[in-house]
């Protein structure tokens, strides 16, 4: 009988020599690639793909503020495809009001890669906002959605450090008490006049300087005729400005004024209204002439550009146009008239002003429609007057003289308050003295 271990030998070449040739045969695979090849079948199905993967931003700011936008893009497809970002931003009202458009990079991504995009945006008004985030890849988009606060913003103007006796400084005034020159002090009316001027230049103005033009592009005058031109200064923001004049300048041989010479005080949410009156004399070349102005105030300033066509024209539409022009400046004449009304000014003159005005170029429409163009010019001349005067008359109206009247009746309730009080302590002394007197004579009676 065959002894075990010869069988255990036996299969033990056995299984040595499967195990070689096992592994010779994984060896060859791998080197030649047709193991792989013939028992794995691979199909991959191309297909562009991708999401905003951030979104961040800022979720209340204060107005006048840079608001920074992140966002980022991933290509989570197995393509590459050309990427493009907008990002719309607008207010809550009717109809979703789109304030401002800000675009991306345009790059080619890859599968797997990320595109960040920082963009900025600057509200110049509070309240809630919308942004809306479009990128479109390949023949898709994803988008995104986000909501932010702007709330108002007001800044303080540190006014700057002013000596006593300081030349040329804004306490630099006439004293007119001959005290120690304190300008700070209210001793008195000259006292009240130091402190309005103190007010009046402005150091102490709070708010935010943003200030708008509204004027016309370009005007067509005749040869020999006269036109006028207005230019309405809109103070949007909160700071009051000071001291406003108008300085137009024309080339060639046109005689131009502006009226009025200057307005004192313009505060937020008012306009001001100044009017070009231009000369246009017969000997001068039809062409175009540029009219450059700028708007002078304490703070800063602003500059326009309006193009005066000269030619012969057509008589007709120039009629039209200065009728149109002149119903426009009534407009907004009314419209600051109103706004001084419930300020609580005397607008009477003001009102008698811009009423003459409207009736004259009713009158002048009136004889345009009817084709007679001869009273025409004759009625749009006093409108003219009329408007001239009602401009002047709203500067007037713009003087701070206000607080000299305040200063005033403060100082007269302190002093009548101080009187009143001496009064009364007076009454009570007497009282309280009359009361000891009746006790004692009642003491001396039960004696």
């Amino acid at each position: 009988m065959i002894d075990k271990k010869y069988f255990i030998f036996l299969f033990g070449i056995i299984g040595l020599l499967i195990i070689i040739q096992v592994q010779s045969s994984i060896l060859e695979s791998s080197i030649t690639g047709n193991l792989l090849l013939s028992e794995v079948n691979v199909s991959i199905n191309a297909y562009d793909n991708g999401k905003v993967s951030i979104l961040n931003y800022s979720d209340r700011i204060e107005q006048y503020s840079k608001l920074v936008i992140g966002a980022e893009f991933l290509n989570t497809g197995s393509t590459s495809y050309s990427k493009s970002l907008l990002l719309q931003i607008g207010t809550y009202d009717e109809n979703m009001t789109i304030s401002a458009n800000r675009t991306g990079t345009t790059i080619v991504m890859k599968p797997g890669d990320r595109s960040f995009d920082k963009l900025t945006y600057t509200p110049l008004y509070y309240g809630f906002y919308w942004m809306h985030l479009i990128v479109s890849y390949g023949n898709k988009t994803a988008d995104a959605w986000g909501t932010f606060y702007v709330d108002p913003y007001y800044i303080i103007v540190i006014p700057p450090n002013v000596t006593e006796g300081e030349p040329g400084g804004p306490l630099d005034v006439e004293d007119t008490t001959g005290g120690d020159g304190d300008g700070l002090s209210m001793g008195g009316g000259g006292d009240d006049v130091v402190l309005s001027a103190l007010l009046d230049s402005g150091i102490y103005d709070t708010g935010r300087i943003l200030v708008t033009l509204s004027h016309p592009d370009k005007i067509s005058v005749r040869p020999g005729q006269s036109s006028v031109v207005y230019v309405i200064v809109n103070n949007t923001g909160t700071m009051t400005l000071r001291r406003m004049m108008l300085l137009p300048r024309i080339i060639g041989n046109i005689k131009i004024e502006a009226q009025p010479m200057n307005i004192q005080t313009l505060k937020g949410g008012q306009s001001a209204i100044f009017m070009i009156t231009l000369d246009v004399p017969y000997d001068i070349y039809n062409r175009t002439y540029p009219l450059d102005f700028k708007v002078l105030f304490d703070k800063d300033s602003r500059a326009g550009h309006i193009d005066v066509e000269v030619g012969p024209g057509n008589l007709e539409d120039d009629l039209l146009n200065i009728i149109l022009n002149y119903r426009y400046i009534i407009t907004r004449l009314t419209s600051e008239r109103d706004k001084l009304y419930f300020e609580g000014k005397n607008t009477t003159l003001l009102d008698e002003y811009i009423s003459d005005a409207d009736y004259d170029l009713v009158i002048a429409k009136e004889n345009y429609d009817l084709g007679d163009y001869g009273p025409v010019r004759e009625y749009l001349n006093e409108t003219l007057n009329h408007l001239e005067d009602a401009v002047l008359e709203l500067a007037s109206l713009r003087k701070s003289d206000t607080f000299v009247l305040f200063a005033t009746n403060v100082w007269f309730l302190i002093v009548l308050m101080i009187i009143i009080s001496i009064v009364i302590a007076e009454v009570y002394m007497h009282k309280r003295k009359h009361k000891k007197y009746i006790k004692y004579e009642g003491e001396d009676a039960i004696v």
